[in-house]
């Protein structure tokens, strides 16, 4: 039996946020304005505006108006993700042959530039000209790198994106814990793991379990496991899905924390992360996800349904819209700013639960989610998303960073449409 708790929908004051606008409703104009999201300011911001044909790789270094900001450092997380999206795009009915041309000039780069030919695996940043700035290797990262590669082997059918995918999946694997479970995360450019008390390229301390590098590894497992079909693909995604509910979650009205202990003790205070409502409902979907892969719906699905309501409660704010970044463990939302991802997860979560359950209550935060984005995480001015929108209205960030692609608002819309579609 799936929890029937309300969705509690708050919100805080907001003086430069009017009340959000009617959200779409039904599914023809739920798809219209997710094809409008993607046609009109998702593809024209990164298309053709993130290829780099003088340096190769995708140029990511533009500010709140969408301008260059001039050459920038090339991070392997941003490259990966951004080469992700195009070979999706390229997949989709969407797609175009110039999309499919895109991707393969970022896999070019992932191989030639960013690709370690004497340690393995990939460097976690280079300067403009291909120098390498950081050699350091994190999983993460490398979550991202299988994930292109599997989805861009996929939809291009060429076969060396699929063995880089498979020797990096065992270069990966080689670290899983057989005893404890989890996988160790961070290391110098050797892959020698880098001592205690030293933080990683990612800024999180050495030695510890995140769950913001295995909620990316299940998805990178996901994607290789539907490329490949291997067996020990599909038992490593299970694994992970596992450990995620075993040790991220702590439970139904509080959600997941990011920092654990190889022998999985919670970091308390500052070190050990507020909740994040994004990687709750992130991880959420992803756990759906795999149980398609691994036929352990009965078991996942029921724990996908409270990280989202518990995330809905604490974060969409119903009369202003969008969803809240995140707060202490079991208590109210602290962190009140709405960001670009965060939105394009929560799109994720509430369809596939929609659908799932046929519960009314994820039915509606998706639409007013829906709403949110059209009218103010979307750029009417100069196009794109706003990378943050604070709780007084004002927006900030930059358009495209080390930080920020396309991977989350053309992933989530992409898979929306999908979704919509196959119900009919």
């Amino acid at each position: 039996m799936l929890a029937g708790r309300l969705i509690r929908r708050i919100h805080f004051p907001g003086p430069g946020l009017p009340p959000l606008p009617p959200p779409p409703r039904g599914d023809p104009a739920c798809r219209a304005a997710l094809e409008r999201l993607l046609l009109d300011t998702i593809i024209p911001a990164w298309y053709p505006a993130a290829i780099d044909n003088e340096h190769g790789g995708y140029h990511l270094n533009h500010d709140r108006k969408g301008r260059s900001r001039g050459p920038g450092p090339r991070r392997l997380i941003t490259q990966a993700r951004t080469l992700r999206f195009f070979s999706e795009l390229a997949a989709s009915p969407y797609g175009r042959d110039e999309h499919l041309e895109a991707a393969r000039h970022g896999f070019l780069y992932l191989r030639d530039v960013m690709q370690d030919p004497a340690a393995g695996g990939y460097c976690w940043e280079v300067g403009p000209s291909g120098r390498v700035t950081n050699p350091e290797k994190h999983l993460y990262a490398h979550s991202f790198v299988l994930y292109a590669l599997s989805t861009y082997a996929g939809a291009s059918g060429e076969g060396e994106p699929a063995e880089m995918a498979r020797s990096l999946f065992d270069r990966i694997d080689a670290f899983r814990d057989p005893v404890r479970g989890g996988y160790e995360e961070a290391f110098d450019a050797q892959w020698r793991p880098l001592p205690p008390g030293m933080d990683s390229a990612l800024g999180t301390p050495a030695g510890l379990r995140t769950l913001n590098a295995h909620l990316h590894l299940l998805e990178a497992f996901a994607e290789y496991t539907r490329l490949t079909g291997e067996a020990r693909a599909v038992e490593r995604t299970h694994d992970l899905a596992a450990v995620i509910i075993r040790h991220f979650w702590r439970g139904p009205g509080l959600g997941c924390t990011d920092r654990f202990t190889p022998d999985w003790e919670p970091l308390a205070g500052p070190r050990g992360f507020p909740v994040s409502y994004g990687h709750d409902i992130e991880a959420a979907w992803l756990l759906l996800d795999a149980a398609e892969l691994t036929g352990d719906t009965a078991a996942m699905l029921p724990v996908a349904v409270a990280m989202t309501e518990n995330a809905l409660d604490r974060g969409l704010d119903e009369r202003h819209g969008g969803v809240y970044d995140g707060g202490p463990l079991g208590q109210p939302a602290n962190r009140r700013a709405r960001t670009w991802w965060v939105q394009a997860e929560t799109l994720n979560a509430t369809l596939e639960l929609s659908l799932r359950t046929g519960d009314g209550r994820f039915r509606d935060a998706f639409e007013e989610t829906l709403a949110w984005i059209a009218s103010r995480q979307v750029d009417s001015v100069h196009g794109g998303w706003h990378e943050t929108v604070l709780p007084d209205g004002r927006t900030r960030g930059h358009k495209a960073s080390v930080w920020k692609c396309p991977y989350h608002e053309g992933r989530a819309v992409l898979r929306c449409l999908g979704l919509l579609s196959s119900g009919e």
